[in-house]
This record gives C-alpha cells, structure tokens and sequence, in this order.
C-alpha cells in the first residue's frame, strides 16, 4: 500500500460542496460520539449502523442537512469513528475526541473514478487534478482542504495490484536498448546514438576564460 496526494482545482460550485462535505462529516462524526458515550454510561450497546439508521429515518427539521451530501460522506464518517473506538478498546489509541471547526478539514469518499485529467467524486462530479495517477486499484480516498484554502486528495493505492496489459510483449513491438559509455545507447534495431559527451565542451570552454582571465 502506498499514500499518493494530488493537488484539486475545483470551481466555485464544487468547493461550495466540499465545504458542506466537509461540515456534515464533522458533526456527523460529533453526533454519533455524543449518542455513543451516551450509550455507554447507560450500558447500552450502540453500533454504527443504529446511527446510519436513526440519521436516515429522522424527520426533524434539524437534521436536514444529512440529505444535502452524498450518502457516503455519512457512512464513512460512522466507520472512520467506529475504527476509533475499536483501537481504543484494543489499547491501541486514545478515547475519541470532538472534532471542532477548523481551515483544515477532510472527509472520506468512496467511488472514485479516474477520467482522463479529471476525477469523478460522487456528488461533487468532475474535478481537474494535477501530476498523473498511477494506474493501480484505489483503496480509499480522502478530500482534503488545507489551511491555506488550497484542496488535494489523498489516495491508498494498492501497489500490488497489477493493470491488465492491453496487448502480448512481442520482439516486433518490443525495443531494447543498452546504455553504454562510448555511445550513448545501442537500441534493438543496431540504432547508434551518439554520447554528447557536454562535460569535455564544457572543460575545454572552462579553461579558455581561465587563460582570458590569467593575462
């Protein structure tokens, strides 16, 4: 597994709807840690999915605002709390703490998918990214805005997950090329190139101002 961060350019529109994901998955977050230590001081079991349930089915006029995002933005806030409380059962992390509003703030999404320069996030459609993305199996992906007000995401890729090639290696479409030090390289088809050998120019340009400015 490895961690690739590419830069977002987002329009208007789209950073409107990436601040609102961004606030539906920090009080998302807080509603559901609230409820949970509720719970427990009650001695009551409560899991994510009671959550995602009772956040569906309520007709409040308060909460109104879950069905102004994507649904995955909701179900990967509850899953990133209940891996919070599953390591701090494990002794592995601290008691989760309430999120507070900051510059900085993220949230995870779910299908993703890579078109030509552009990203498709779901409910956010099309965004234009910057550097090439490796043609390998996404993980997980986070949206992230910067306290700078600048927006990346951040992709676990799986690095072992090999592309289909689209045709067979063959000796025909095939081209070898062996790097040596009298030429440059020899290719498969008896291509010579030349080295350009720019060091030797530049000694023997080096040595003609030393002699200008020795007299």
């Amino acid at each position: 597994m490895i961690r690739h961060n590419i830069r977002l350019y987002p329009n208007e529109e789209q950073i409107n709807k990436i601040n609102l994901s961004c606030a539906v998955s920090r009080k998302v977050y807080n509603y559901w840690l609230e409820q949970k230590v509720k719970a427990h001081t009650k001695w009551e079991k409560l899991s994510c999915f009671d959550i995602d349930k009772q956040l569906r089915n309520d007709k409040w006029e308060e909460r109104k605002w879950i069905r102004w995002v994507s649904k995955r933005v909701r179900q990967t806030s509850l899953a990133r709390l209940d891996d919070a409380f599953k390591r701090f059962f494990k002794k592995q992390n601290w008691f989760p703490k309430f999120k507070k509003y900051q510059h900085k703030e993220s949230f995870d999404i779910l299908d993703v998918k890579i078109k030509t320069n552009k990203l498709y996030i779901p409910w956010i459609w099309l965004i234009k990214y910057m550097w090439r993305i490796p043609e390998w199996k996404i993980k997980t992906c986070t949206v992230k805005r910067l306290s700078t007000w600048k927006f990346e995401m951040s992709l676990v890729i799986d690095n072992w997950f090999i592309p289909p090639c689209k045709e067979e290696f063959t000796r025909e479409n095939v081209l070898w090329i062996d790097v040596g030090i009298k030429q440059f390289c020899v290719t498969s088809k008896w291509e010579f190139i030349d080295n350009p050998r720019r060091l030797k120019a530049k000694e023997k340009k080096l040595k003609r101002e030393q002699r200008k400015l020795s007299k």
